[in-house]
């Protein structure tokens, strides 16, 4: 269990420090939804599940994929706050798409990133 909450430590902590700037900006024009919140677990729990499922080789140098990760959840998390301050009339489904571009993101670096050696 330790170790999962170190893991999740890389992918957050990237989110966190990379999101918090924009929201810092914009945090009068835009509000928090549930779909924000679950931005800061959904990717970390597809790329875990999908390692832990298939099974490939995939060493300690692979932690690598976690803060970049994050780095990019917090990238997508920047572009709903963008487009919900551009569009505020569009803003109610942008946490949702972001959460879904989200997880796309985190699959797509499990299936891209190879297996690295020790």
């Amino acid at each position: 269990m330790t170790d999962m909450l170190a893991l999740y430590a890389l992918f957050a902590i990237p989110a966190l420090v990379v999101g918090a700037l924009p929201w810092a900006i914009v945090s009068r024009h835009v509000r928090l939804q549930v779909g924000d919140a679950l931005q800061l677990l959904a990717p970390y729990l597809v790329w875990v599940g999908l390692t832990f499922a298939d099974g490939r080789d995939k060493s300690l140098s692979n932690l690598i994929e976690l803060p970049i990760l994050g780095a990019a959840t917090a990238l997508v998390f920047t572009g709903r706050v963008a487009l919900s301050v551009m569009r505020p009339q569009r803003a109610s489904r942008a946490p949702l798409q972001a959460l879904a571009c989200s997880c796309v993101v985190a699959t797509a670096f499990w299936g891209l990133f190879p297996g690295l050696p020790e």
